[in-house]
């Protein structure tokens, strides 16, 4: 997602891709659904730049890497939000790891 411009993401399902959700400007809500990685690799939810990212009741899962967040990105995770990850971090936020 590119731009200055709201997406609201309802009950969404993605599976078997690189990067599950990518934003760069912009504000990105998911309410629910789920992300599945293939083999535990790539990322659930990445966001750069200036993106925020509202999460809530969001199931991310096979993926090396669950969230990342860099620059002035924002991510704000509610809710039953769950990440089951086989690489590094769970959730990384300007470059510091955090372990959920």
């Amino acid at each position: 997602m590119e731009g200055g411009t709201v997406t609201i993401m309802d009950k969404v399902w993605i599976s078997d891709v690189e990067k599950g959700v990518s934003v760069e400007k912009g504000k990105l809500v998911m309410k629910g659904g789920w992300i599945k990685g293939e083999g535990g690799k790539g990322t659930g939810v990445y966001a750069t730049g200036t993106g925020t990212v509202l999460m809530s009741g969001v199931w991310i899962e096979g993926v090396g890497m669950g969230v990342e967040v860099s620059g002035k990105g924002m991510l704000e995770m509610m809710g039953d939000s769950t990440i089951i990850f086989t690489g590094d971090y769970g959730v990384k936020v300007g470059g510091r790891r955090r372990l959920i």
